[in-house]
């Protein structure tokens, strides 16, 4: 197994009016002798700052379930950290 953190990040024009929001599907297994988790950020001005839309943690059990976050904005340059 290998411990640290990592990251992705998905850049979106989401200068189109009306609601926005991001799904996808998540498993995490809760193991005793491991604690992580995957918190969800969304940055509105191209990656310079971020603000959390979610954390995601062990408590899912090792089933996979669809997550779906809204999310406010309109900017071309919106970034989407995993």
């Amino acid at each position: 197994f290998t411990t640290g953190t990592g990251r992705l990040d998905l850049l979106v024009n989401a200068s189109a009016p009306g609601g926005k929001e991001l799904q996808f599907h998540y498993i995490n297994f809760n193991d005793p002798f491991f604690s992580d988790g995957m918190t969800v950020s969304l940055s509105t001005d191209g990656g310079t700052t971020f603000a959390p839309l979610a954390t995601l943690d062990t408590s899912l059990n090792g089933t996979w379930e669809l997550i779906t976050l809204p999310f406010t904005s309109t900017s071309a340059t919106t970034v989407l950290r995993f």
